[in-house]
């Protein structure tokens, strides 16, 4: 497969106006050839984000959703320092699922709470170390 990637990639050289974008969390295990010039040659790292902008991440995925005022975005900003904004996006996913699965699946008003979004937290954590 990398072979195949390699000609395509050698194949576009020439091509005005393309651009390949690949990302990885895994840098290391990128196979040399591919990091030539002309080929994917330029190295851009994106650290994670701040407590600001996790704040921010947490206020965008957690928008218009049925929110109890108990909801408190420093903790969640606090409490998600290793993560990245995929990951914050995924805490609020399993939040508001086992919210909307406690209140049995909308027979109940769902109320989303802040003990859903640790116990989310939790749990992306530990896949997080799993991996």
């Amino acid at each position: 497969m990398v072979n195949q990637l390699l000609c395509e990639l050698d194949g576009i050289q020439n091509s005005d106006g393309i651009f390949l974008v690949g990302a990885t969390n895994m840098p290391g295990l990128l196979d040399s050839a591919l990091m030539r010039p002309g080929r994917l040659d330029y190295r851009i790292r994106v650290s994670l984000p701040d407590a600001s902008a996790r704040r921010e991440i947490f206020a965008v995925h957690l928008a218009g959703k049925p929110a109890i005022p108990d909801i408190d975005p420093v903790e969640l900003a606090n409490q998600s320092d290793e993560l990245s904004g995929a990951e914050i996006a995924e805490v609020c996913r399993r939040g508001a699922m086992c919210a909307l699965r406690e209140s049995g699946f909308g027979e109940q008003p769902i109320a989303f709470r802040m003990r859903h979004l640790r116990s989310a937290l939790d749990e992306v954590r530990g896949e997080r170390g799993a991996v």
